[in-house]
C-alpha cells in the first residue's frame, strides 16, 4: 500500500487503518525501514484522532485544506446533480466555488494532523 502523508489531498480512513496495520506487522517482524518507522509513528497519531469518530472504521474522508474548494465543488455537483444539469453553462462557469466552500466550512469538522488542516463531514 502507498505511503500516507499529511500532504495528501484526500485520505480515506480505511486506507489509514490498512496502512497502519501493514506497518505495525512489519515493525513486529523487523521488516521496517527508518522512513516506514516515521510513517508508522505519524499514522499512530492520526489513528488516535480518528478513534474519536464513529465513522472512522467504516470510511471517512479527510480533505486537505488545499483541496477543500475542489472537494466542495465535486460534492455539491454530485448532491445537486439535477440542479447543475439544468443550469445554463454560463451560470456554471461563473459560480463562486471559493465562496460556496467558505459558506460550507462550518458544516465540516476540522482535524489537525502533523501541522496540516483537514476537513471531514
Amino acid at each position: 500500500m502507498a505511503e500516507i502523508t499529511a500532504h495528501d489531498d484526500r485520505i480515506d480512513s480505511r486506507d489509514v487503518i490498512n496502512r497502519f496495520e501493514e506497518l505495525s506487522y512489519a515493525a513486529d517482524n523487523d521488516f521496517i525501514d527508518e522512513d516506514e518507522k516515521v510513517e508508522l509513528k505519524s499514522l499512530a497519531k492520526l489513528m488516535l484522532i480518528g478513534m474519536d469518530f464513529d465513522e472512522w472504521d467504516y470510511g471517512m474522508v479527510l480533505v486537505h485544506e488545499t483541496d477543500f474548494v475542489e472537494f466542495v465543488k465535486e460534492f455539491r455537483q454530485e448532491c445537486d446533480h439535477e440542479l447543475f444539469d439544468a443550469m445554463p453553462d454560463i451560470y456554471k462557469a461563473n459560480l463562486d466555488w471559493s465562496g460556496i466552500a467558505e459558506d460550507m466550512r462550518s458544516d465540516f469538522t476540522v482535524i489537525t494532523w502533523e501541522g496540516e488542516t483537514f476537513y471531514t463531514l
